[in-house]
C-alpha cells in the first residue's frame, strides 16, 4: 500500500502508551455456441444429481432482513454479537450443502445493506464478513497451462488441460485452443490473460461458470484448413488443486490479486467496488521501533493534548492533538487535519512511540471494522461534497436541485451516524488497550 494513501494514514493512528460470432482467418470459420458444457456436466455429475444432498437439505435458512436488522442494535455489544453470529452462520452455509446457493445469499445480503436507509455500519459489517469468507475459501480455476501463440503476439495458446477440472474431464477445452476472451473481456497476450484470470476467474467459486471464447482448428494444419470459433460455458474447478506444497492460497494467487478479485465479485453482486474499505498491508508489515508518520484523526481529540516542541508546525493546531513533551514535525500542512511526524514521545521517556500497523489491524476485528467505518464515512463525505459542488453549477433544474439536496442530506445524516459509531467503537478499543496494558504491567 502506498504510504501516501488515506488508508495508510488511517491504519497508523497515534496511540499514547499509557492510554490505548465473427469470421477469422481465411473466412472459412464457423461460429458455434457450444452445448457440450451442459451435457458433459450432466454426465459427470449424474449420479450425484440423482441423490439429494443431506447436508443441503439440513442447511438452515438465513433470514437476511433480520440478520441485518440486528446489526443496527442500540448497544455496541449487541452489534458485535450479531456480527459474529452472522459470520458464523454464513460460514456454516458456505461450508455446508448450501454452497450452490452461496452467490444468491451473497447477492441478497449486499442488496439488503445497499438499499436506501440501510445503516452504514451494518453495510460495513456485512461486507467485512463476506470479504473475510471470500479470502478464507477456495477460489475458482479453469485448470489449464498456457503460453503465447507467437512471441510477443496477442494470442494465448492452451498447452495443457489438467485432470480433475471440468474443462479437461468434460473435454470442453483442448490443447491447441487459442483463447480470445473470458466473460466477454478480450484477452491480449499471456500477461493480460494471467491478470484477467486472477481477477475474473478467482472472483468466482469452484462450480461457478465462466464463458470462454476460443479459436479451434477443425483439421490438422495444412493449406485451407478450417477454424472454428467456439463460445463455451466452462464450470470452474478449485484453485487449491493447483497449489504448490510450500505455498498457501494467498501466496500463490497474491494478496493484490485476491483483493482485485473481491472487488470484481462485489461489483457483480451489486455493490460498488471499493466500498468495503478493508484494505490492509501484507502480513508481517508491522512498523518497528522507529517513529513513523501518522495521522491524528478527530477521534483522538479527547485524549491527545499539547505538543511542547513542534518546529515548523502550526502550534495552535497541534495543541489539540498531542501530549505535553512530544516533539513533532509537520508534513503536508495544507491538508485539512494535517500530518505530523513524531520525533520523540514525551511524558514517559522509557516508552517508545506506539502506532497501529497492518499486522495489529489485521489481527483485531474491532480495528478492521473501525477502518471500514472510517472509509465509509470518507466515501459519504466525498459524495456530499460532490453533490454540493454540482448544486453550484449553472443550468441545474429545480427537480434536479431538489433531488441532489435530498441526496446530500442523506449523505450528511449517514456521516453523523458513522461519526457516532466511530466514537463508540474507539471507546471499546481504548478500554481493551488499557486492560491489556494494565495486565502487562501487573504481570510478574
Amino acid at each position: 500500500m502506498a504510504s501516501g494513501s488515506p488508508a495508510w494514514w488511517r491504519e497508523r493512528v497515534l496511540q499514547t502508551p499509557r492510554k490505548r460470432g465473427e469470421p477469422v482467418g481465411d473466412g472459412m470459420t464457423t461460429v458455434v455456441r457450444s452445448t457440450i458444457g451442459a451435457a458433459a456436466l450432466l454426465a459427470i455429475a449424474g449420479a450425484a444429481a440423482a441423490r439429494p444432498n443431506p447436508s443441503e437439505a439440513a442447511a438452515p435458512a438465513l433470514d437476511v432482513a433480520s440478520s441485518v436488522q440486528r446489526l443496527g442494535a442500540e448497544s455496541f455489544a449487541d452489534r458485535e454479537e450479531a456480527s459474529e453470529a452472522l459470520h458464523s452462520a454464513l460460514g456454516a452455509l458456505r461450508a455446508g450443502g448450501s454452497a450452490s446457493q452461496w452467490p444468491e445469499i451473497e447477492r441478497r445480503l449486499v442488496q439488503e445493506v445497499s438499499r436506501e436507509g440501510a445503516s452504514p455500519e451494518a453495510r460495513a459489517r456485512v461486507l467485512s464478513a463476506l470479504r473475510r469468507l471470500f479470502f478464507e475459501s477456495s477460489r475458482g480455476a479453469i485448470g489449464i497451462s498456457f503460453a503465447q501463440r507467437q512471441p510477443n503476439g496477442p494470442e494465448v495458446l492452451i498447452q495443457q488441460v489438467h485432470k480433475g477440472f471440468p474443462a479437461g474431464d468434460a473435454g470442453l477445452l483442448v490443447p491447441g485452443d487459442v483463447i480470445l476472451d473470458i466473460d466477454g473481456v478480450p484477452i491480449s497476450g499471456s500477461i493480460d490473460f494471467t491478470s484477467a484470470t486472477r481477477r475474473m476467474v478467482c472472483s468466482r467459486d469452484p462450480g461457478e461458470v465462466v464463458t470462454i471464447t476460443v479459436q479451434r482448428r477443425t483439421e490438422p494444419e495444412g493449406p485451407g484448413d478450417g477454424v472454428e470459433q467456439l463460445t463455451i460455458d466452462v464450470p470452474l474447478g478449485s484453485f487449491d488443486a493447483l497449489l504448490r506444497p510450500d505455498f498457501d492460497r494467498a501466496q500463490q494467487i497474491g494478496l493484490d490479486a485476491l483483493e482485485a478479485a473481491w472487488q470484481v465479485r462485489l461489483e457483480r453482486l451489486g455493490g460498488a467496488a471499493g466500498d468495503d474499505g478493508l484494505t490492509t498491508g501484507a502480513p508481517g508489515g508491522g512498523l518497528g521501533e522507529a517513529a513513523r508518520p501518522a495521522r491524528a484523526t478527530r477521534m483522538d481529540r479527547a485524549r491527545l493534548r499539547l505538543a511542547g516542541d513542534a518546529p515548523g508546525a502550526n502550534e495552535a493546531a497541534l495543541t489539540e492533538w498531542f501530549n505535553a513533551g512530544d516533539r513533532v514535525a509537520m508534513s503536508r500542512p495544507s491538508e485539512a487535519l494535517g500530518l505530523a511526524r513524531v520525533i520523540q514521545r514525551g511524558g514517559a521517556p522509557g516508552l517508545r512511540p506506539m502506532v497501529v500497523g497492518e499486522q495489529e489491524a489485521a489481527g483485531n476485528p474491532r480495528r478492521q471494522l473501525l477502518t471500514a467505518i472510517e472509509q465509509e464515512m470518507e466515501r459519504r463525505t466525498l459524495n456530499a461534497n460532490r453533490l454540493r459542488m454540482l448544486l453550484q453549477r449553472d443550468g441545474v433544474t429545480p427537480a434536479q436541485r431538489a433531488r441532489m439536496q435530498a441526496q446530500s442530506q442523506q449523505e450528511l445524516e449517514a456521516v453523523n451516524q458513522l461519526r457516532q459509531q466511530i466514537a463508540d467503537l474507539t471507546r471499546e478499543i481504548e478500554a481493551e488497550r488499557e486492560f491489556l496494558q494494565r495486565r502487562a504491567i501487573e504481570r510478574p
